[in-house]
């Protein structure tokens, strides 16, 4: 037994310094590893959302909305009231034509709503930076469905509408399936822009029961899943940089100078993109289960609507529906607490504690409060508090 347990201790220093000096290493390059993380991922095209993605990626046109302006210089969709609320052809034709001029993009990404799975390559080139040809454009296509639809709200036109938020969601769905940080920011902005108007819609305006199931069918993100993404999105970016070291190496540098040089600029451009990479997941976790939270309230605003309709009121406590919902949807991700719901006269608020759960009446300031308000939405309070300085009516 002596014998044995001695063995035992010489096997386990053993390991321990060849762990420590690298020896147990995978020693594949980068490229190796992410050509096995690729064909791990693959899937038929037939079934792949980014066939479409790339078909519109590559149309010049689609790729540059950014670039839009109204007769008197200003950005036609980035900061504009019709991003924030409904609207009406008739008050902003200018907007009204550019929307229906830009309707195949609408169809594009309609029928990627229909595809549950999404791949983007991975395996990327890093002298080119292909990686980020496609942040730019979802966030406009974001902004142009949620106009597209605010303008269906207000015209009557509900299940265009509600279509429209779908692909939003399903358009964060296919992002989060892809291991790159960028992807999972910009899919935050993707959930946003459908949730806000959702639940917009949910509590003012005049919901049927269809319309309440089909919002309950879509693919709100209710499972904290960050974890998993975390590792994945570490994982790619660390071989990432890998790859740019391994296209650097002492001996190209005196074989090929010039290479060289244009390789040592990219790893230079990557890192003032992502000063510090490390806040940068940290940020991108935090947003996640903001995304979590006002999903499960989107969920949570639904059973109250349902409640309203049969009672004509709003509930005194989300005790009064909390029968009908999982007790997952109930769960503050960012705190497992509950949600703080209060009545309000003939109107409510609804929001999350956030990290330090402490109750600071739904209020949000960076460095401080951080409470996250799920109803009245943040671009709701913005657009129903006076300025500053106006004075208060």
């Amino acid at each position: 037994m002596w014998l044995i347990a001695i063995a035992a201790a010489f096997v386990t220093m053993a390991i321990c310094i060849l762990a420590v000096t690298g020896l147990l290493r995978d020693r594949r390059s980068a490229d190796e590893r992410l050509a096995e993380i690729e064909a791990a991922r693959a899937i038929p095209d037939t079934e792949n959302a980014a066939m479409i993605y790339n078909e519109l990626l590559q149309n010049p046109k689609a790729t540059s909305l950014s670039n839009a302006r109204s007769q008197a210089g200003e950005p036609l969709l980035s900061g504009q009231p019709v991003l924030y609320g409904p609207w009406l052809s008739k008050d902003q034709p200018e907007v009204d034509a550019w929307i229906k001029e830009h309707q195949y993009i609408i169809d594009g990404l309609l029928a990627t709503a229909r595809c549950e799975k999404c791949r983007f390559p991975i395996i990327i080139d890093v002298a080119n930076m292909s990686f980020m040809n496609r942040v730019a454009p979802m966030r406009q296509w974001g902004f142009l469905l949620r106009s597209a639809a605010n303008n269906d709200i207000a015209e009557g036109r509900v299940d265009a509408a509600m279509a429209k938020w779908r692909c939003l969601l399903q358009m964060g769905n296919h992002l989060r399936q892809q291991p790159d940080l960028s992807d999972h920011l910009l899919a935050n902005s993707a959930e946003e822009a459908a949730m806000e108007p959702m639940a917009d819609f949910i509590v003012t305006g005049s919901p049927t029961e269809m319309h309440l199931q089909k919002i309950e069918a879509m693919s709100l993100p209710m499972k904290d899943r960050w974890a998993e993404y975390d590792s994945q999105t570490r994982l790619t970016d660390a071989l990432i940089s890998q790859k740019v070291k391994e296209q650097i190496s002492p001996l190209d540098c005196l074989r090929h100078p010039i290479q060289a040089l244009q390789g040592f600029r990219v790893a230079r451009a990557i890192n003032s993109l992502l000063p510090d990479k490390a806040s940068l997941f940290d940020d991108a976790g935090y947003l996640y289960r903001r995304s979590i939270a006002t999903s499960r309230g989107v969920r949570i605003l639904v059973a109250v609507r349902r409640y309203r309709n049969a009672t004509s009121h709003w509930p005194l406590s989300l005790d009064e529906v909390r029968a009908s919902l999982p007790e997952e949807i109930l769960t503050d991700p960012f705190n497992r607490g509950p949600f703080v719901y209060k009545p309000a006269g003939d109107t409510f608020t609804l929001y999350s504690k956030g990290e330090n759960n402490i109750d600071e009446n739904g209020e949000w300031r960076s460095e401080a409060e951080d409470d996250w308000s799920i109803w009245p939405g943040r671009k709701r309070q913005e657009r129903t508090e006076p300025d500053d300085d106006e004075p208060n009516r």
